[in-house]
């Protein structure tokens, strides 16, 4: 087994962040076998949220990386060759900034969204074709459409008063001191008035503030021209966690956080069909998780959608862990529901079941996780399920390689790859 090291410079902010890491990548074989490792390393701090294959064979990771342990983070696309080798590795943008996804375009080339919402259209060798600053703060989800443009997604904050008082408040009257004369002569206990220097004061009353969060989506053209932008601040929705196409120019449907009510500490999680200009229609909630942090996938099926995601329930102990696969029709409306014993670095297959890797359950785990922790080793285990959700295939990988899982694709030759996280001691 080879191992190729990568050396880069700049920054790097991720998920649990911590000052020394590299990014992992292994190459599984159909029947779960390790076929290549690649670490890519600049000495520092490293990561990545999003791989994919591209044409021929080869991977693109969206990552990022930092030149000292506390440093600053830069996005970084990096290329690997379809046997892992290093094909090249480039900044997105000049600024500072974290990589979170990266498309592949119908010609061969690729697309990156950095978390600030920038966009950068790539060409097969590398070169950069286009950019395109999307104004979404908040940016989570690129995803690439049948036109040949792409549809970005996340979410905008903003503060507004919660109520219609402002500028100069009240006035102060002169304050009045009370102080005990004539003690000495037996006299009575007076009130002294207050020196008439001292003026009324105009006291500034300070605005009150709620927090507002709305989905935002842009849909781009293939040159990177807006075709449409739109708020969803009336539909319950505060982020955009994934997107989809909807089969035969239906649309699209997006996925993400409902607004948290008052006396639930789950948060609902709510899908919007969208059509072909970005018009709304009816939310629905398919789910519900804890506010810590969860996943969704998305993609479109013959019948409608199909989600995976993982409720995470609380208990007074612990938390209970699992993959939830949900069939929608095109409206919306649940079809099927299936419980998989998965964590949620999890994919469907080509031949309609489940591929995932994570750490099994423990004394501290009631669920299949995808985190040793900061320092931790751990077992993990890739396993596949038929479309039943029934388990055909479990196997060990290497406990020393890395520490966290962050994404599993199925590739073209039937075998799967990985996108994993290694915490130096």
């Amino acid at each position: 087994m080879l191992v190729v090291v990568l050396g880069l410079s700049a920054g790097c902010t991720g998920r649990d962040y911590v000052p020394n890491r590299d990014i992992v990548v292994l190459k599984l074989t159909p029947d779960c076998s390790l076929e290549w490792t690649r670490v890519i390393d600049d000495g520092f701090d490293d990561a990545a949220l999003d791989l994919i294959e591209i044409s021929g064979g080869g991977y693109a990771i969206a990552a990022q990386n930092s030149s000292s342990r506390f440093g600053p983070s830069r996005p970084v696309l990096i290329r690997l060759s379809q046997d892992g080798a290093i094909d090249g590795g480039r900044f997105v943008t000049d600024g500072l900034d974290v990589a979170r996804a990266v498309i592949a375009t119908g010609d061969g080339g690729t697309a990156v969204l950095t978390g600030n919402g920038t966009v950068v259209r790539f060409d097969p060798e590398g070169r950069m074709l286009w950019e395109r600053a999307t104004g979404i703060p908040e940016a989570y989800m690129l995803l690439s459409t049948s036109d040949g443009g792409c549809l970005v997604g996340g979410r905008i904050m903003y503060q507004v008063p919660v109520n219609d008082t402002a500028g100069v408040g009240t006035v102060l009257p002169a304050p009045v001191r009370t102080t005990e004369t004539g003690l000495s002569s037996g006299g009575p206990i007076l009130a002294e008035a207050a020196d008439p220097s001292i003026h009324p004061t105009l006291l500034e009353v300070p605005r009150r503030f709620t927090m507002v969060r709305m989905a935002m989506v842009m849909k781009l053209a293939p040159d990177g021209a807006i075709d449409w932008e739109r708020q969803y601040d009336d539909h319950g929705l505060t982020s955009v966690e994934s997107l989809t196409e909807g089969p035969e120019d239906a649309g699209f449907l997006l996925a993400g956080e409902g607004t948290l009510p008052n006396d639930s500490f789950s948060t609902p999680l709510l899908v919007l069909r969208l059509d072909p200009e970005g018009t709304p229609g009816q939310v629905i909630q398919f789910g519900e998780a804890t506010s810590f942090p969860w996943s969704v996938r998305m993609k479109s099926d013959p019948r409608g959608y199909r989600i995976l995601y993982q409720p995470i329930r609380i208990s007074q102990e612990n938390y209970y862990r699992s993959v939830v696969d949900v069939v929608l029709d095109r409206d919306g409306r649940e079809l099927e529901h299936r419980t998989i014993d998965a964590s949620i670095a999890v994919t469907w297959t080509e031949n309609g079941g489940y591929f995932s890797v994570g750490i099994p359950p423990g004394e501290d785990r009631t669920g299949y996780d995808v985190s040793c922790g900061l320092n931790g080793r751990c077992s993990f285990h890739a396993r596949v399920f038929d479309s039943q959700g029934m388990l055909v295939l479990d196997r060990v990988l290497p406990t020393t390689t890395f520490s966290e899982v962050t994404k599993v694709v199925q590739t073209v030759d039937g075998g799967y790859a990985i996108l994993a996280l290694r915490q130096n001691e």
